[in-house]
């Protein structure tokens, strides 16, 4: 089985986020077969001008060949960016897959003799 790795920068690690986080991961998983890990970041980034605590949430998804990266930003709510986050991985997989695909169905180039 793949895994999941978390990591909190200025951002209190919680076991329930941490299962909303697998539980996004376990969802991705189960749409494509190929993805072999991901890498999660949750942070608060400092930003001293700005009102609100805003929460980013980076997902890198490792594929055969590649890492595809998706990430999200919410104000104060950690679990809402990780769903959005989650949910751009899934799309960037969905066109991982079909890239290879259309590359598997490609013809090879007609030699004119």
């Amino acid at each position: 089985m793949s895994d999941v790795r978390i990591e909190f920068h200025g951002v209190e690690n919680s076991d329930a986020l941490n299962s909303a986080i697998q539980e996004c991961y376990d969802r991705l998983t189960a749409h494509c077969e190929k993805v072999m890990g991901a890498h999660v970041v949750v942070e608060s980034p400092h930003r001293h001008h700005e009102k609100g605590r805003s929460i980013h949430v980076r997902v890198d998804v490792k594929v055969p060949g590649t890492m595809l990266v998706a990430q999200a930003e919410a104000e104060e709510d950690a679990y809402y960016a990780a769903r959005l986050a989650f949910q751009t991985a899934e799309r960037r997989v969905r066109d991982w897959e079909g890239k290879k695909r259309s590359h598997r169905h490609e013809s090879p180039p007609v030699m004119a003799e």
